[in-house]
């Protein structure tokens, strides 16, 4: 075989590879390989931007925002990052033995109408786990009464096999205007599916 066939063959079996690796693991630029329907949202801040990893907050005009990031994991790592997760959310809302224990109370425990259960629900035929929960002022979790609870948010893991992808969602906007519009919100939650 002459030197310009070999090289053709060469050429041509290194694009078939870079073609197999494509399909296998898209490149996916920010929220390129996920569908969630946030018109009217504009990405405001990137706190991170690689290959593996993309947090960003995006904000529509009405002051609600959708936190977003994005991981590069396999199966087995996304359901350990997720079981992490609920786990830390869970442990925010256990009573805990108060650091001056006397007259009033013992123990510094939640509301029960603030502490937030997990739900999982399937969403565009993936088992989704997420929370609705209250944030405070400075949109933290953990609000505990309705003088703290200032917003709130869905919080969501979504994992994207095919893709090798896990997102998690976090859909915030105030609590009274997360009330009066439980729907719209829930509609942005509703909306995920890989492409």
């Amino acid at each position: 075989m002459s030197y310009k066939g070999k090289f053709s063959l060469g050429l041509l079996l290194a694009l078939f590879i870079i073609a197999l690796i494509w399909f296998k693991y898209p490149f996916c630029k920010k929220l390129s390989c996920i569908n969630i329907d946030i018109d009217g949202f504009k990405e405001s801040l990137v706190y991170e931007n690689s290959p593996s990893i993309y947090r960003a907050l995006y904000e529509n005009e009405l002051g609600d925002m959708v936190r977003v990031e994005k991981k590069r994991v396999n199966v087995e790592n996304a359901e350990s990052v997720i079981n992490s997760e609920t786990q830390t959310i869970n442990a925010y809302f256990e009573n805990a033995i108060s650091p001056y224990p006397g007259q009033i109370s013992d123990e510094i425990e939640c509301s029960k109408d603030f502490v937030p259960e997990l739900k999982t629900e399937n969403i565009s035929g993936v088992e989704v786990d997420y929370f609705e929960v209250y944030l405070t002022e400075r949109l933290t979790i953990g609000a505990c009464s309705n003088d703290q609870a200032k917003h709130k948010e869905i919080i969501v893991w979504y994992y994207c096999e095919n893709q090798e992808n896990m997102y998690q969602f976090e859909i915030i906007s105030e609590k009274e205007n997360f009330s009066q519009n439980r729907d719209y919100f829930y509609g942005i939650l509703n909306s995920l599916s890989c492409k």
